[in-house]
């Protein structure tokens, strides 16, 4: 670019909105007969993130990830990337359903 992009523009580096959030995965599974919810991790999440669940109803549920399993119920001390966590399950979530994180204020 020549120019500084001006406030219209979508490339605005002075846009804000959004970054309070990452990405923290998407809901891959449903084990109702264990009560949690298989997430599929998109950045690193350490226990006692809230994780907040986007349903497809509108009614975002907030999960506290204190104890972090990995697919062999083995306690993990960080759940990185591109690894799959359960989860406790809320009423409403489904899968597919994306999870966010709230950033941490700097």
């Amino acid at each position: 670019l020549i120019n500084e992009a001006g406030t219209e523009s979508i490339y605005d580096p002075r846009e804000e909105s959004g970054k309070e959030y990452k990405m923290a995965g998407t809901v891959i599974e449903i084990d109702n007969n264990k009560n949690r919810l298989a997430l599929y991790t998109k950045n690193r999440i350490l226990p006692g993130t809230i994780i907040e669940i986007l349903t497809f109803n509108g009614k975002n549920r907030e999960i506290a990830a204190n104890e972090l399993l990995d697919v062999t119920e083995n306690i993990v001390p960080v759940a990185q990337p591109n690894s799959i966590i359960w989860l406790p399950l809320e009423d409403n979530v489904e899968i597919n359903n994306v999870a966010r994180m709230r950033v941490a204020s700097r």
